[in-house]
């Protein structure tokens, strides 16, 4: 009967499921409107629209299904886009609410559990592992601890190498490590690498026209990148403003500040590896080195390691992110197949940002450090690095033409748009700066 609420519901559900949102989020609103108060269809609905990269309407949706019921699937699936909101302490409110009401209620245990990693907690992440280890759980749960207590088990084996490097620059003791790398983290997610091989084809099929390197970069170009990586400074007297008096962080504690000044050690350090990154294991360690100078002392960042949970890309909610215990194997796949084998240059450049951002390889941070190689990539094969104002970022032009790759089939075309319209607002920036300088 069309007047069953439930029929819209499954219908609704299958939708989701075939990824045909805009048609689910309509039929689930007709569910709504012949039962304002059905919890399963709200939760249902937040469903959609996470997919549809709708924040905002899918934590009202999910906020109403606990509103009408607090059942434990509504409180996991509320806490856990909580926690892909960084939301961490009411995440674990709403796992222990859940498990409470139900303690057979796996799936919230095992978000319970590996939500202490993202905490920082790794010895109760690890208890809490091993005691659903040894349970019969459904299968994606027994793999996702599976993953978890492999990438806890390789945070512990990294964690001397990786601290150092803010003092160090001594690679060679991390790089032996990697090379050393434990049978269960050499699992390759083949399903994450789909969306690199459909860029690779993209770089075959254009001819992009890039912006030539045909201008000296200032001195302080390091400095200057990196105060528009989050960014800092909107304007050519935006950054003489901050020359003349730099603020200082012990003064006032100013995250955007602290993230923007890290990613001068980190251009600096990706500038001097040029001609050493031809071997998937050696650029995994100048990847980890980069993270680690960009987010150091960043609160909530695993700053120098790659992910140990699973993560979600929420301008992209469906892009297949690599699985946490196959990060490293996966990443050295992409390098030798993707990244060594593209023309230097802008294709290089794309493919080198697409890499860390479409595995999504850290738990954050992976923007800045794409962005970085990125550039390098350009400025290594003669062409302009870019500048990213705000108009041009994540938020911007970038961040659309990112969307775009993603949701048709790799197709390169707007980032290798973005780069141009990029390239073309870094050379007038430098050449205002230096105009400004000399009067």
């Amino acid at each position: 009967s069309p007047e069953r609420v439930e029929g819209w519901i499954n219908l609704g559900s299958m939708m989701v499921e075939c990824r045909q949102l805009k048609a689910a989020i309509n039929v689930l609103g007709q569910a709504l409107q012949r039962q304002p108060d059905n919890w399963v269809s709200y939760m249902v609905m937040g469903d959609a629209q996470r997919l549809n990269a709708d924040r905002d309407k899918a934590l009202e949706c999910y906020s109403k299904a606990v509103a009408i019921n607090r059942a434990p699937a509504a409180l996991n699936r509320l806490g856990s886009f909580l926690r892909h909101m960084g939301q961490v302490d009411e995440a674990v409110t709403h796992f222990d609410e859940a498990i409470a009401t139900d303690h057979r209620f796996s799936l919230a245990q095992v978000n319970r559990a590996t939500i202490e990693i993202d905490r920082g907690n790794f010895d109760e992440a690890e208890l809490q592992l091993t005691i659903l280890s040894s349970r019969e759980l459904p299968p994606k749960e027994a793999q996702e601890v599976l993953s978890c207590g492999t990438a806890v088990f390789e945070y512990r084996r990294l964690c001397s190498f990786i601290d150092p490097l803010t003092e160090s620059s001594d690679l060679a003791p991390l790089e032996d490590a990697l090379r050393d790398l434990p049978g269960p983290a050499q699992v390759v997610d083949n399903e994450a690498l789909k969306t690199i091989a459909l860029c690779m084809n993209s770089t075959r099929a254009l001819r992009p026209q890039s912006r030539p390197l045909d201008m000296e970069l200032p001195d302080d170009w390091a400095l200057l990148e990196a105060l528009h990586m989050v960014p800092y400074v909107h304007s050519v007297d935006d950054y003489l403003a901050y020359l003349d008096s730099p603020p200082n962080l012990a003064d006032s504690y100013d995250i955007v500040l602290h993230q923007s000044t890290n990613m001068e050690a980190a251009v600096t350090a990706c500038r001097r590896a040029k001609g050493r990154l031809a071997d998937p294991v050696t650029l995994e360690t100048h990847l980890r080195h980069w993270h680690k100078l960009a987010c150091n002392g960043v609160a909530g960042y695993h700053a120098g390691h790659f992910k140990y949970v699973r993560n979600v890309d929420l301008r992209s909610p469906s892009l297949p992110l690599v699985d946490p215990g196959a990060t490293s194997s996966t990443f050295r796949i992409a390098a030798a197949k993707a990244y060594l084998n593209t023309q230097p240059g802008i294709e290089r450049a794309a493919i080198a940002f697409l890499i860390v951002a479409n595995l999504h390889l850290f738990g954050d941070g992976n923007g800045r450090v794409g962005m970085t190689w990125m550039n390098r990539e350009l400025e290594w094969a003669g062409e302009m690095p870019v500048l990213c104002a705000e108009h041009l970022g994540l938020k911007g032009m970038f961040g659309h033409a990112l969307r775009d790759v993603r949701d048709y089939g790799g197709d390169l075309t707007p980032m290798f748009d973005f780069i141009v319209a990029a390239q073309d607002y870094s050379k007038a920036f430098c050449t205002e700066l230096a105009q400004k300088r000399r009067a």
